[in-house]
């Protein structure tokens, strides 16, 4: 007689995608608590770096797409944040805009080691199995001396909120945070996709329609970017598809629409 292992049965995610696929997908934000001056907002796909060099950077589409696909999470206050270098509790200094201010409680050094601790008003529910929320900082939005830290939160069951962390990197420099700043991004992520994938290493020269394909952008890269007659301005768009030569099927973008998250009573 073969041995059996005791628990559940271990789910196909395959078939749970296909079910999942049939629900009407729902993000629920419930408030916890005084929302306050916190704000829970699509993300925007704008940059102020990205401004450079006549605004070079947003003909990236891949950059720009991954600016604005989720909700990011603003600061309720401004406030200095200043890490003595200890790994002790306490040892990151946070002085509010105001001497005494409301959200004190909210933006702890809770767990030493140069974290701010954002508690936000949040308790994030998913109705479809296998959903969890990716917490991030702002995509492409860096700051200096601070590192927001990334997590993946189970959001169809959890009955609880969550934090949002960022690490100061270097002691004794002081880092400012803004009203309205941008402290967090999330978006909705597929654990189960992940685990259903089927990961290959394969030559190129296995698909030769794609291998060819391949070359062919790959000349014409090279030409473009070896013709000194071409201007800072000019374009392939290759990627956006807004040329003959490219088809994209139907699902691809160019911009993304996140909707607001509506109030409800």
């Amino acid at each position: 007689m073969s041995e059996q292992t005791s628990g559940p049965p271990t789910e196909d995610p395959n078939d749970i995608l296909e079910r999942a696929g049939n629900v009407e997908f729902e993000l629920v934000a419930y408030t916890v608590g005084d929302v306050g001056e916190w704000k829970l907002e699509p993300a925007p796909s704008d940059r102020d770096w990205m401004a450079a060099n006549n605004r070079h950077a947003y003909k990236c589409l891949p950059l720009t797409i991954s600016n604005a696909a989720g909700w990011v999470i603003r600061s309720p206050v401004t406030f200095t944040a200043t890490w003595s270098g200890s790994e002790a509790k306490g040892s990151t200094g946070i002085i509010f805009e105001d001497a005494y201010n409301h959200y004190a409680g909210a933006i702890t050094d809770h767990f030493g080691a140069g974290i701010v601790t954002f508690n936000i008003p949040w308790l994030f529910r998913a109705n479809r199995p296998g959903v969890a929320l990716r917490v991030s900082g702002p995509p492409n939005m860096p700051k200096q001396n601070a590192q927001p830290l990334e997590g993946i939160v189970e959001i169809d069951w959890l009955p609880f909120t969550f934090t949002c962390n960022t690490k100061i990197i270097k002691p004794g420099i002081p880092v400012a945070f803004a009203k309205g700043e941008p402290i967090a991004f999330v978006s909705p992520v597929s654990l189960d996709l992940v685990e259903a994938a089927r990961p290959r290493i394969r030559p190129l020269a296995a698909d030769p329609e794609l291998a060819a394909a391949y070359n062919e952008w790959n000349r014409l890269r090279r030409q473009f970017n070896a013709d000194p007659t071409r201007g800072a301005g000019d374009w392939q768009k290759f990627y956006h598809g807004a040329t003959d030569r490219y088809s994209p099927p139907p699902t691809h973008r160019t911009s993304v629409s996140i909707p607001e998250f509506g109030r409800e009573s």
